[in-house]
């Protein structure tokens, strides 16, 4: 349906005339049917951070479609370099080789139901230029998932149900990066019942497992485990609403 070239740049300073961030991103972008869009896009960039200037690159490639009408689906994977902002005790922030990608699949069984699966994946490793002696050219630095499950029910136009899954893990290597070892499950559950806007009644359910263990015998006694098995925050609740209209 069309097709053509997209540019965004942007130019950042502090108030004491600092350069802080600026970016140039050519792009390409195609459009078909049935609102599928494709992107290209590559972005040069500087970022000023900790009193150090950061040059990145990135290069990023996306798919969004509706060409069924149960089905929208989203894509996107990201390659280039970024900086590690919280790097090991014993290093500076360096710029380092990062992924991107995330994926998104929503499904309208009938009209009263949506369903949405979403992914998103990043990696940062060592690159061969950076931090010399410190690790090897290809060492992950941390990996990141998270993956949500979101069903949406709505009975009536006033009453609906909300259900949203969460996993997420974050795997560090410490000697590079200074976070933690986490794993963690959430469950949400919501019950809404909104007859018009500004007055609702809200009634749900959440809890939240994570990987440790108490264990009262120990002189530290919470212990880092390998799966997300131990609730540390449940609670029900409810909430109410009412427009006054004057």
């Amino acid at each position: 349906m069309s097709y053509g070239p997209t540019m965004f740049t942007e130019i950042i300073y502090d108030h004491r005339g600092t350069l802080q961030n600026w970016s140039v991103e050519p792009g390409f972008q195609v459009s078909l049917p049935k609102l599928t869009t494709l992107n290209l896009t590559h972005e040069q960039e500087y970022e000023y951070y900790m009193g150090t200037g950061f040059r990145r690159q990135l290069t990023d490639i996306s798919i969004l479609t509706s060409w069924f009408k149960w089905l929208d689906m989203k894509a996107e994977y990201a390659h280039g370099t970024r900086p590690n902002y919280y790097p090991a005790p014993t290093l500076d922030p360096f710029l380092a080789g990062g992924d991107n990608a995330s994926a998104v699949i929503t499904l309208h069984p009938e009209r009263h139901l949506r369903l949405d699966e979403i992914y998103y994946y990043t990696r940062l490793a060592m690159r061969g230029d950076v931090a010399a002696g410190v690790a090897s050219q290809g060492q992950v630095i941390f990996t990141n998932h998270l993956i949500r499950s979101r069903v949406n029910y709505q009975f009536t136009p006033a009453i609906s149900f909300n259900a949203i899954f969460d996993y997420y893990s974050l795997l560090p290597n410490n000697s590079l990066v200074a976070s933690t070892y986490s794993k963690q499950a959430d469950t949400t559950l919501l019950f809404t019942y909104l007859p018009h806007p500004g007055t609702a009644f809200y009634i749900g359910y959440a809890d939240t497992f994570q990987n440790v263990d108490y264990r009262p015998d120990r002189v530290s006694p919470y212990v880092i485990t390998r799966l997300p098995g131990t609730s540390t925050d449940r609670q029900l609740f409810m909430k109410m609403s009412y427009l006054l209209r004057f």
